[in-house]
């Protein structure tokens, strides 16, 4: 969510739906002063990866609802926003957050995993889906990922 809020704001900033790289660069890192320039374009590139963003050319749009996320006075980005998080340590982390325990579904994944002949990350989120828990955003970085090993094979 963190960095969702941290896009929204920069797209809050310029009042469209739509920004060129170098709108979202100016309204983060220039305007707000929350990031180098260098790292504005890394979080952007988290944003596509993650799939919050799509890049069109230099056209940047958020795959969610801009309006719908809240900015509260006086936000500062969290430390460590840059930081990559594996998604299976993502999705154990939002699983923990809805009450389950760890060590139940680190348990769960790897029999999952075990059983399905699944990458842990594509393990961990059937079970978070099982569970309940939203992994559109997680489910389609690791799609891509898997997509990606299979290019390279």
């Amino acid at each position: 969510m963190s960095l969702r809020r941290v896009l929204a704001a920069g797209f809050k900033h310029h009042g469209r739906g739509r920004l060129t790289e170098t709108e979202l660069v100016s309204a983060l890192a220039l305007d707000r002063g929350w990031y180098t320039p260098d790292e504005v374009r890394e979080l952007i590139e988290l944003g596509v990866d993650r799939g919050e963003l799509i890049a069109d050319g230099d056209v940047l749009v958020p795959t969610f609802e801009v309006g719908e996320v809240t900015i509260p006075s006086g936000y500062e980005p969290p430390e460590g926003l840059l930081d990559v998080v594996p998604p299976f340590e993502r999705l154990l982390g939002e699983l923990e957050t809805e009450g389950y325990d760890r060590r139940e579904s680190v348990a769960g994944i790897n029999e999952l995993q075990a059983r399905s002949h699944l990458t842990s990350d594509a393990a961990a989120v059937i079970y978070a889906h099982r569970q309940g828990l939203d992994i559109s955003t997680v489910a389609t970085e690791v799609r891509r990922d898997l997509e990606g090993q299979v290019e390279r094979a």
